[in-house]
C-alpha cells in the first residue's frame, strides 16, 4: 500500500497496514496520539503528542502481551474474514493486520488509544 499524506483522512489512516505503517514513509505522516493504561488503581497516560505513524504505531505494539497478539489477529480475521495460512504462517498483504485493527486490539484490553491524522493549517 502506497501511503500519501495529502488529503489523508482518519478512516485512510487506519486503513494502512502495520507493515507499510512501519516503513520511512509513514514517519511522513502526523497524527495526535494517545495512549492511556487503564489500571485498577487509576489510569497512566503513556503518550500524549503529535507524531509520526511509524513512532505512534512502534509505541502501540512495544507493550503488546500475547493476548492483546491475539486480539489484533482476531479484529483484522473479524474485518477481513481470511485466517492464516497454517503452513506459510503468512497472509496476502490486502488482508494483513492495519493500524485500525491495532487501535481496536488495544482499546478491547486495557488501554485507550487514539490517533488522528494532523494537518499542518498555515
Amino acid at each position: 500500500m502506497k501511503i500519501t499524506h495529502q488529503n489523508m483522512k482518519n478512516q485512510d489512516l487506519f486503513n494502512i497496514t502495520l507493515a507499510a505503517a512501519d516503513t520511512k514513509a509513514s514517519e511522513q505522516i502526523q497524527v495526535g496520539f494517545l495512549l492511556v493504561q487503564n489500571m485498577g488503581y487509576g489510569k497512566k497516560e503513556i503518550a500524549n503528542e503529535i507524531t509520526d505513524l511509524r513512532q505512534a504505531v512502534g509505541v502501540m505494539r512495544a507493550g503488546m502481551t500475547d493476548r492483546q497478539t491475539d486480539q489484533l489477529e482476531h479484529a483484522r480475521l473479524e474485518r477481513t474474514g481470511v485466517e492464516y495460512d497454517a503452513e506459510q504462517g503468512t497472509i496476502a498483504e490486502e488482508f494483513a493486520e492495519t493500524v485500525g485493527d491495532l487501535i481496536e486490539a488495544l482499546n478491547v484490553g486495557d488501554y485507550t488509544c487514539s490517533l488522528k491524522v494532523e494537518t499542518n493549517r498555515k
